[in-house]
């Protein structure tokens, strides 16, 4: 922690720095705070703000060089999984990566900030560890519903309650419980809904969420912003789409033992909220959406109680794709021709 506090305070004017986030709603939470920070402790932006899948694209190198930073942040993507990625960058910037996932192995020759490392069982999100890092150097009182939005939208909170104590205190119209299902159904639930809402739309940019959320100072302005028009009219149409998914779910989902699959069909994007919705329902059940885009199978899995590790079963299954995540939420992707062995695999290795 004290590493990544100093290579904060290091910030200058004169520095050319990129923010790479997740492109969900936490890393995009984590990475408007960032910026925030910079303006207020530096007076000076981000060169960009580029947003990634897990794992990140191939071309995330090149692109990253053509803006020639001197100074990289990674923010809640588990990028000591990529070490290869790092190992390039690091010969052209220094490199601050702020993650929360489970370790593969610490990146050499970079400032790696990850509670997991002395906690392994710890659940902070980016949005969470960023606020407290930057919080360290300035007040960012001010942001504070950032942070909650992005530990709202990780799902998981008991390990950051601090924070969401102290956003009851000073939104008390927008908390009244401070429970995981209350926090998801308040209005800060209500704004990473949008998030992920604009996210499941094809061709959907997350800087365009970053731009939105970043020019907006209290919560209530994005009912009443005509620049979030777009994130109220992709929620209304996710609304209406996950409603026919609900009907859908109990005559086309797959039980095999412990396992709940369920193969989503529609246009969007839904896979992560539609794992959520089931995983609801069943507990102890390892919940797998998947969805077949371009010759591709992506899933979203999801175990509420955590007594099956969503993340180690799908990278022991996974095979040549990729997969990673946490014990209660994790994706995978894969080739087509690889699902009906990496499905099997998976099922013997859940219902062993």
């Amino acid at each position: 922690m004290k590493k990544a506090i100093e290579f904060l305070r290091a910030i200058k004017p004169r520095d050319h720095v990129i923010i790479v986030s997740h492109n969900d709603g936490d890393g995009i939470c984590s990475s408007i705070l960032m910026k925030k920070f910079m303006k207020k402790y530096a007076n000076i932006e981000p060169e960009k703000i580029i947003s990634q899948p897990m794992p990140v694209e191939k071309n995330l190198v090149q692109r990253i060089k053509s803006y020639l930073p001197n100074k990289l942040i990674f923010l809640d993507l588990a990028m000591d999984q990529q070490s290869s990625i790092i190992m390039e960058l690091k010969k052209y910037a220094k490199i601050l990566i702020i993650d929360h996932h489970q370790i593969t192995k610490k990146p050499a020759g970079v400032v790696y900030y990850n509670p997991r490392e002395k906690e392994p069982n710890i659940y902070r999100s980016a949005s969470y560890l960023v606020y407290k890092l930057c919080s360290s150097l300035v007040d960012m009182g001010n942001f504070l519903w950032f942070a909650i939005v992005g530990i709202v939208s990780d799902y998981e909170i008991k390990d950051s309650m601090d924070l969401i104590k102290e956003a009851e205190k000073k939104y008390p119209e927008y908390i009244k419980k401070t429970d995981q299902k209350s926090l998801q159904k308040s209005f800060f639930g209500k704004i990473s809904d949008m998030i992920n809402a604009f996210k499941a739309k094809r061709n959907a940019r997350p800087e365009k969420i970053i731009k939105i959320f970043e020019s907006t100072d209290q919560p209530k302005d994005l009912m009443y912003s005509d620049s979030a028009v777009d994130l109220l009219n992709a929620y209304k149409e996710v609304e209406n789409e996950l409603a026919a998914i609900k009907k859908d779910l109990e005559k086309n989902s797959e039980t095999r033992g412990k396992i709940i699959f369920y193969k989503l069909r529609s246009g969007l994007n839904l896979r992560s909220a539609v794992s959520t919705i089931i995983s609801e329902k069943h507990l102890d059940k390892l919940i797998v959406v998947w969805q077949e885009k371009e010759g591709e199978i992506k899933l979203s899995a999801r175990n509420q109680d955590k007594a099956i590790d969503a993340a180690s079963v799908l990278q022991r299954a996974v095979g040549n794709g990729t997969a990673g995540g946490h014990k209660a939420a994790a994706g995978a992707t894969l080739k087509k021709e690889d699902w009906p062995k990496f499905k099997e695999r998976l099922i013997e290795i859940v219902n062993k």
